[in-house]
C-alpha cells in the first residue's frame, strides 16, 4: 500500500490515481491469492502502470433465490439452487442498482444472486467459492416457482441423475440438450473427461432438483 504496487504473475503493477477498478472492485480489495485481470503499460523498468483492474472471473457459478434457511455467519456459507457457496474475505459482495459494498448479513432475505467463482473440492464436498456475488432484487413467490441455472463440471453421472456442482439433477424426457446429448455426456464422462455444463433447473419438491435444460459449454 506504501508504493501502490503489487505483483501479479511475476510483474510488479503499479496503480496511481488514473487506474480504472470494475466491477466494485477498489484498491483496498486488493489481497493476495485474489484473481484479478490487468490492463495496462509496460514502464522502462519492466514494471506495468495499471489503466485497467477487474475481479476475473471464475470457473462455476450459480443464479437464483438464496435459501435463507441455509445462511451460516459462522462458516460463511450460504446455498443456491441447492449448491454451497462460500465467502472468502476476497469476496466482493454488491447490490445491482448501485456500488454499494455489502455484507452476508446484508443477504438475508430471499433475494435474487449471482454468484461467480471457483469450483472447489473441500471436506464437506464440492463448494462454490465465490470471488463475486451480486444481490438484486427480493424474491417473495412460492419457492415451487424458482428456477435456477448454475455452470460447473460434470463429476458424476448414475443412470439419467447427472451431478454438477455437487447437487444431483435429475434429466427426464423433457430436458433439452445444446450441443450435446445425455447419451453423449455419459460417454464423455465414462471416458475420464470432465465437460463444464450450463444446467438450468427447477425444484419440484425440496432437495430434487430436475434439469429443464443442459447446454455443453465450449472450452473457451
Amino acid at each position: 500500500a506504501s508504493d501502490r504496487s503489487f505483483h501479479i504473475n511475476g510483474l510488479i503493477v503499479f496503480v496511481d490515481d488514473n487506474t480504472e477498478f470494475d466491477d466494485g472492485l477498489s484498491a483496498s480489495d486488493l489481497t493476495a491469492g485474489m484473481l484479478i485481470q490487468v490492463e495496462g503499460d509496460f514502464q522502462d523498468n519492466g514494471s506495468v502502470l495499471a489503466e485497467e483492474i477487474e475481479a476475473r472471473e471464475g470457473n462455476a457459478s450459480v443464479d437464483g433465490v438464496l435459501d435463507v434457511n441455509t445462511l451460516n455467519f459462522n462458516d460463511q456459507t450460504f446455498r443456491v439452487g441447492g449448491v454451497l457457496v462460500q465467502l472468502t474475505p476476497r469476496t466482493i459482495i454488491t447490490d445491482d442498482d448501485s456500488d454499494l459494498r455489502l455484507k452476508l448479513a446484508d443477504l438475508n432475505g430471499s433475494y435474487q444472486l449471482e454468484v461467480e467463482g471457483i469450483e472447489r473440492q473441500s471436506g464437506s464436498g464440492v463448494v462454490l467459492e465465490a470471488i463475486k456475488v451480486e444481490r438484486n432484487e427480493e424474491d417473495n413467490g412460492p419457492a415451487a416457482d424458482r428456477d435456477y441455472e448454475s455452470q460447473g463440471q460434470l463429476t458424476h453421472v448414475q443412470g439419467t441423475v447427472f451431478t454438477v456442482l455437487g447437487i444431483d439433477v435429475q434429466t427426464t424426457i423433457d430436458t433439452q440438450f445444446e450441443g450435446t446429448s445425455r447419451d453423449e455426456l455419459i460417454d464423455a464422462f465414462d471416458a475420464g473427461q470432465r465437460p463444464v455444463l450450463e444446467v438450468e433447473y427447477s425444484e419440484p419438491t425440496p432437495g430434487n432438483f430436475v434439469a429443464d435444460e443442459i447446454e455443453l459449454e465450449s472450452e473457451d
